[in-house]
């Protein structure tokens, strides 16, 4: 179980490896994107990076 998921787009990429360092560098583990919802439901806590390109991406929305 992860204490962070972060979930984003392939362009939002470099924008969640910074955040997820950040998180790691404060002693959280970090998770990528789900595979299912469960990977959501037992996280700590999802951390969503929204940017103009998520909010192109129509599967990212249905998802979101």
């Amino acid at each position: 179980m992860a204490d962070v998921l972060i979930v984003c787009v392939r362009e939002d990429e470099p924008q969640a490896k910074a955040l997820a360092e950040m998180f790691e560098a404060a002693g959280f583990s970090i998770g990528g994107a789900p595979s299912s919802d469960g990977a959501l439901r037992s996280s700590g806590a999802g951390l969503v990076v929204w940017s103009q390109a998520s909010i192109r991406s129509r599967p990212f929305l249905d998802a979101a």
